[in-house]
């Protein structure tokens, strides 16, 4: 989210009204302060647009970490320690396996999922023997 900084917008509402209804008195001042009410209107207006859009943006990014996905390429630097026992095929293959819903995305879950498989198999083997 975005922090603001300074006195905040009350404040310097209440100042610029109070500023305003000195000035109103004379004709040039009053048109001049109708213009410059109509860019502090424009201004705010597009700052709010920008927030607005900033918020998006950051609530785009936030779901995406909620959603719990990784990108092939962390994948691979996660997996690096399995290149011992499966080669770099065998890498390669399950990275590709798991990435297959188009997004190019891969969901923790399916890893957590992958993990909890290969617990029971470790632990049936160790109960056969």
């Amino acid at each position: 989210m975005v922090e603001k900084e300074g006195i905040d917008e009350g404040e310097a509402m209440k100042a610029y009204r109070a500023v305003r209804e000195e000035s109103n008195q004379d004709p040039e001042v009053a048109e001049r302060d109708e213009v410059s009410s109509a860019l502090v209107d424009w201004v705010d207006a597009m700052l709010q647009n920008l927030e607005k859009e900033i918020d998006d943006v950051d609530a785009k990014i936030g779901a995406g970490i909620m959603m719990a996905k990784l990108t092939p390429e962390e994948m691979a630097a996660a997996a690096m320690y399995l290149k011992d026992t499966l080669g770099k095929d065998g890498v390669q293959e399950l990275i590709s396996n798991l990435s297959k819903d188009g997004d190019g995305k891969i969901l923790v879950e399916d890893i957590v999922r992958l993990g909890s498989r290969a617990e029971e198999v470790v632990s049936a083997e160790a109960g056969e023997r």
